[in-house]
């Protein structure tokens, strides 16, 4: 497998605090990948560098062997990194399907000249989108709620409508943090096979999570910070039984 992210030196500062400090770790393509680690350990902060919402202090982050320090969140998406967040973000006023739609304006064209000048290839477009965002509901299993408001799906139904919605903008590498939270078993069950499914369609998958049981299970590969360094990385069966690891963070989660 190609590497298909790479992090190198990443630094980020706030004021005199080094959230994350001389950080290098790598994402290989087709793969599932966790970044786990206590609280204030720098996981979100991984993130948000990641995805242009906090400007790295040092190092440099490769997508696809290219630089992008300094890009914004939108251009970042345009790349390829899709991600969901923590605290669930939708639209919640608009419809399911209308939320979907959202995410796939970065793969339309039309606009209100091209409607005017053009209207076959406008109608052709619309009703491609129309069938993508079938494809993505029925990929996530919310295939007979395209009409009803955001706001009035479950909370297990949320998360996977924000799972539809960063798909639709084609990733090349989805960035999941803390999708289990506040799902019940089943819903957590269903994750896991989304998770999968995923990446099984081609798209390589990063996540932060606290659920260890689904961690151990879905993860190629773990990533262990603490206090935002490198504790240790390696296969789940490993990390499991390293002792660093069960010192600093997974004693205080049994």
């Amino acid at each position: 497998m190609s590497v298909l992210l790479s992090a190198q030196g990443l630094g980020v500062k706030f004021g005199g605090l080094h959230a994350v400090s001389n950080l290098n770790f790598e994402v290989q393509e087709g793969k599932i990948v966790s970044l786990i680690g206590p609280n204030g350990a720098g996981k979100s902060t991984v993130f948000n560098c990641l995805t242009g919402f906090v400007n790295l202090s040092s190092g440099t982050v490769l997508f696809k062997g290219q630089p992008f320090k300094g890009f914004s969140p939108d251009k970042i998406v345009q790349k390829g990194i899709a991600r969901t967040f923590q605290s669930i973000r939708l639209f919640k006023t608009l419809t399911v399907e209308e939320n979907v739609m959202s995410g796939l304006h970065i793969r339309t064209k039309s606009n209100v000249l091209s409607t005017l000048f053009n209207p076959r290839k406008s109608k052709k477009e619309e009703e491609w989108v129309r069938e993508e965002v079938k494809r993505l509901l029925s990929f996530v299993g919310l295939e007979d709620k395209e009409t009803i408001r955001a706001s009035d799906l479950s909370y297990g139904e949320q998360r996977k409508l924000e799972i539809a919605r960063a798909l639709a903008t084609n990733p090349a590498i989805l960035l999941l943090d803390e999708p289990a939270a506040g799902m019940n078993h089943s819903e957590k069950n269903e994750l896991k096979e989304l998770i999968y499914s995923i990446r099984d369609s081609g798209t390589t998958v990063v996540i932060i999570e606290h659920d260890m049981q689904l961690i151990m299970e879905v993860s190629d590969w773990i990533i262990v910070l603490h206090y935002g360094e490198m504790l240790v990385e390696g296969l789940p069966e490993d990390i499991q039984k390293d002792p660093r690891v069960i010192e600093s963070y997974l004693g205080e989660e049994g």
